[in-house]
């Protein structure tokens, strides 16, 4: 398990609130990257604890399901960098970070 989702087969359609919607009612959601062009999302929590909850919660109550429709939701690889400046860096958040970029970039 991870603090970070990846929920894959969302429809173009979908909104980000829609998303953020699925798996509030379950944990608090801290961020959110829809990528809905390519059809899928990171939705990251505050702790491992919390997207546990998430995602058995959506899985159990919303039968996986966003906009009526079948969505597949995983945990995250996170991958350790070597510490910088005292802290480790997260593979998948420096990614998330470099596709929010892009995606910023895009608009």
């Amino acid at each position: 398990p991870s603090v970070t989702l990846i929920v894959k087969g969302i429809v173009s359609s979908t909104r980000e609130d829609t998303l953020k919607a699925a798996f509030q009612t379950y944990a608090p959601v801290k961020d959110i990257r829809h990528f809905s062009r390519r059809g899928f999302a990171f939705v990251q929590f505050h702790s491992v604890e919390e997207a546990v909850r998430a995602i058995n919660g959506f899985e159990k109550n919303s039968h996986s399901r966003v906009d009526g429709i079948k969505v597949q939701a995983n945990f995250a690889k996170e991958r350790e960098e070597p510490m910088r400046e005292g802290r480790p860096f997260m593979l998948a958040e420096r990614s998330f970070l470099q596709k929010q970029a892009i995606a910023t970039a895009e608009v």
